[in-house]
């Protein structure tokens, strides 16, 4: 409706605002694969001369293509958007890149990969002082040195995004919990680390963004 209203508006600024926050809530929230792809797809196709909508308008289509397996076609994404982003002198825009990338390598099974691009973001993003995008963005880097079996670094990513989280930023609040309940267990702390993964169970139950659903409950 925003968008819809805006256009009708001729407020240009405002539709792109509302652009650029839907094609990430239709990938984060409860909008299927199947018919979320297609409208951001879209989106992107329609962002016309304007290069930082497109460069956020590519985003929701990575982070789908990735769940497809279509990685290269999804990492080709990614350069266009950084390539957009430093044409136009924007490095805080393209810390927030890691969002993407990160769990896009992940998910084709090179957790290093994915370490490297989340600790150059949340290295950015912590020299800038942007504490907001920060606490989740090192709450998955936490995962990630996790998986590479670097457990001390993985503590101390969790901290700084436990140490950066708002009481009411659910997103952050639920994600840094399942990486520290886990290094907890392999302490042996198994009342404390299930407690943890409970809380975040229930914390990310607070808002829509279903696939943190299924990653919070695969760390209980």
């Amino acid at each position: 409706y925003v968008v819809e209203h805006a256009r009708r508006a001729r407020d240009r600024r405002r539709e792109i605002e509302a652009l650029q926050l839907l094609g990430a809530g239709i990938f984060w929230g409860p909008t299927p694969l199947s018919a979320g792809l297609p409208r951001v797809e879209a989106m992107l196709r329609d962002a016309g001369a304007n290069k930082w909508l497109e460069s956020w308008a590519i985003r929701p289509v990575v982070g789908f293509y990735a769940m497809q397996g279509r990685f290269e076609e999804a990492r080709e994404l990614l350069a266009r958007a950084r390539s957009i982003l430093e044409e136009l002198g924007l490095p805080l825009d393209i810390y927030t890149l890691a969002f993407w990338s990160g769990p896009l390598e992940v998910l084709a099974g090179d957790p290093a990969a994915a370490e490297r691009e989340l600790a150059t973001g949340c290295e950015g993003l912590e020299a800038s002082g942007e504490t907001g995008w920060l606490s989740t963005m090192s709450s998955l880097h936490a995962e990630a040195l996790y998986l590479l079996g670097r457990f001390e670094e993985a503590e101390a990513a969790v901290r700084l995004s436990r140490d950066a989280s708002t009481r009411d930023d659910y997103n952050a609040q639920a994600l840094w919990r399942p990486a520290e309940a886990k290094l907890l267990a392999r302490r042996g702390q198994f009342d404390e680390a299930a407690r943890l993964a409970r809380e975040a169970v229930a914390t990310i139950d607070r808002i829509d963004e279903v696939n943190h659903h299924a990653n919070v409950r695969m760390g209980l």
